[in-house]
């Protein structure tokens, strides 16, 4: 007997980096986790990703926190994938985009994802697929068949590149249940 694996919250991230862009800029890369977040959460709010795909799909988890639109699963994953080099990080500080060095070694990450903690710098966790990475990322989308391919370039395309400011305003309107516990919801 045949049994189908269904693709999970770490695939779903590496179809997200890895989907087709019309901006170049994009391909294979998503500047910010928490934008790759909220992608997500769009994708899985405002599309029908998982009834075009051709292979079961797992849902994410959100809940409202401090930026939004939460979820462990998203961070848990990229980390997965760093350590097994699908990924590469850069964390880079957004103001002088300059990447960040030793003297931030210890912080709890999470809580600088949009904003950060009030005496530190704003990071921006930079997420590019390496080489077998991008490998990876194609395979899964062979899995869920270019339809839902489709959908997840047409989500990047759109909201992509949108300031980041801009997309949380975006999701906090189309959903505001999820912006109940944001940090900065009266500073959009």
């Amino acid at each position: 007997m045949i049994t189908t694996v269904k693709i999970d919250h770490t695939d779903l991230v590496l179809l997200l980096l890895g989907a087709p862009s019309s901006d170049l800029a994009q391909r294979g890369r998503i500047n910010g986790i928490t934008r790759l977040e909220k992608l997500a959460f769009l994708l899985e709010e405002e599309s029908d990703f998982h009834r075009r795909a051709k292979t079961p799909t797992e849902r994410l988890h959100f809940k409202p926190y401090h930026y939004g639109p939460y979820t462990k699963e998203i961070y848990d994953a990229v980390s997965f994938l760093v350590s097994i080099g699908l990924i590469q990080e850069r964390r880079v500080d957004a103001a002088s985009g300059l990447e960040v060095g030793e003297e931030y070694e210890g912080l709890d990450w999470a809580d600088l994802g949009a904003g950060g903690a009030a005496d530190q710098p704003y990071v921006e966790r930079r997420l590019k697929l390496t080489d077998t990475g991008e490998k990876v990322a194609t395979i899964l989308a062979q899995r869920v068949g270019p339809d839902a391919v489709k959908v997840i370039s047409e989500l990047k395309d759109r909201f992509g590149t949108m300031p980041l400011s801009q997309l949380l305003r975006y999701v906090y309107a189309a959903r505001p249940d999820m912006a109940a516990a944001s940090k900065i919801k009266d500073t959009l």
